[in-house]
């Protein structure tokens, strides 16, 4: 017995020695491809040797940080955080679980993750421009200036630093300083293709659609015709009137792009903007045949919609937002069908709700929280809402007239008139008109 006991003990020893060189083999094979940018097959070598040591820090982190290159989004969460668990102090992790909280609507949890590196790591970039994007989703426009301005002290001939600080400003509604921002963002580097596309935007914010043409043709010079310049040059030539040429730029984009569905999904919102639906719905049929997202579930809702097919659109909504369920866009037009088309007023709630606590800023979403919260009664709460929607949205009757309705609620009756008055008085178009005459001259 005693010789079997030694014999067994000495297989034990040589088997784990085997183990040790068998998880050491896949596990270097696993980093050479990582190395190489081959994340599958890094995946594949990670996998064989986590089998035979679950818990090894380096082989949990690079298994996922492999799935975050991948885009699985779900596996690299799964690792990372384990990763985080196993040693809190590797901040790369910590960054990428970070943007991971990020790409799921979940500020809070990626401000964080940023906190903690920046308090070992206070001039950590990436930790920067973490916490400065989480405080842009978080709404906080302030502080996120101030991250970006931080980052640009730090870094001033880094031209993508200049570029978030512009987006920023931007959100902050600083326009001018904004511009400033991406035009010396190009200035280091004139191939910086996203502060190009945003000073194009600020020049379509701005009216001024010859000025985004000259910036979005000189990006095209510079950079070639990538499809993510062709979709802003498609969309300017749109806002010029030109909607032949901003189709044929568009097809283009989805030519050079055949495996993505974002130049689809622009081309079938162009078609849904002008109206042609029927053309909208094959591409969008392409899109998700390739990518089942969101986006490409609203958009067909709204198609759906549009040609009154009111179940097949709620159908829609629900798909994007099975898929994404704080995706506000989809949330909030099912909010509007619930109530308006379907008399479902505690399913709109439920929707207008889930809505306005992924997009709290949104202004077209607190209109639509507004007003069915003004349906359910809750008048004071609904004027609160309505007001920041009103504040940002002042051109549009529809707020006006939603905000008097639930300032008159709760007896508001001078800053009701004062609402009502501008709905009435507008030239937009607006449905609503005609009722929020009829409840301005009950105020007279």
């Amino acid at each position: 017995m005693k010789s079997l006991r030694t014999r067994s003990g000495l297989l034990l020893i040589l088997g784990t020695m085997g183990c040790g060189r068998y998880v050491a083999r896949h596990a270097e094979s696993g980093d050479s491809y990582f190395k190489d940018q081959k994340y599958q097959e890094a995946v594949s070598e990670y996998v064989k040797a986590a089998r035979f040591d679950a818990n090894n820090q380096h082989l949990v982190r690079q298994l996922g940080l492999s799935y975050y290159k991948l885009g699985d989004l779900n596996n690299a969460f799964r690792y990372l955080s384990k990763a985080e668990q196993l040693e809190p102090s590797d901040w790369d992790v910590k960054l990428a679980v970070g943007q991971l909280y990020l790409m799921g609507h979940k500020p809070d949890q990626a401000l964080r993750e940023a906190q903690a590196v920046l308090a070992s790591q206070p001039t950590n970039g990436p930790a920067l421009d973490l916490l400065g994007s989480a405080y842009v989703n978080q709404g906080d426009f302030t502080k996120a200036i101030e991250t970006y301005r931080r980052l640009v002290e730090l870094s001033p001939n880094a031209s993508n630093w200049h570029s978030a600080l512009g987006v920023a400003l931007m959100a902050g509604q600083q326009t001018a300083e904004a511009r400033k921002e991406f035009e010396t963002a190009l200035s280091l580097a004139p191939g910086n293709v996203d502060a190009g596309i945003q000073l194009v935007n600020l020049d379509l914010l701005a009216g001024r659609t010859d000025d985004a043409l000259a910036h979005i043709q000189k990006q095209i010079a510079a950079a070639g015709r990538k499809p993510k310049l062709l979709l802003v040059a498609a969309s300017v030539q749109a806002a010029r009137g030109d909607s032949t040429g901003a189709e044929q730029t568009y097809r283009e984009a989805v030519r050079l792009d055949s495996s993505q569905s974002e130049a689809r999904l622009a081309l079938a919102d162009f078609y849904i903007r002008t109206r042609k639906l029927d053309q909208a719905i094959p591409v969008l049929d392409s899109a998700l045949i390739r990518e089942k997202t969101p986006a490409g579930y609203q958009l067909q809702g709204i198609v759906y919609q549009l040609k009154g097919s009111t179940q097949s659109a709620r159908q829609s909504y629900e798909q994007a937002l099975a898929l994404n369920p704080r995706y506000a866009p989809a949330a909030n037009n099912l909010a509007l069908l619930l109530s308006e088309k379907l008399g479902d007023n505690r399913g709109a709630y439920t929707a207008a709700l889930a809505a306005y606590q992924a997009a709290p800023n949104d202004p077209h979403v607190q209109d639509t929280f507004g007003w069915i919260l003004y349906r359910e009664r809750e008048g004071k709460r609904a004027a609160e809402v309505l007001k920041s929607s009103a504040e940002k949205l002042p051109g549009s009757p529809a707020v006006q007239y939603h905000l008097g309705m639930a300032l008159l609620s709760r007896g508001d009756t001078a800053d009701a008139r004062r609402a009502l008055t501008k709905a009435v008085s507008s030239t937009a178009a607006c449905d609503d008109r005609v009722a929020a005459r009829k409840s301005l001259e009950t105020l007279r």
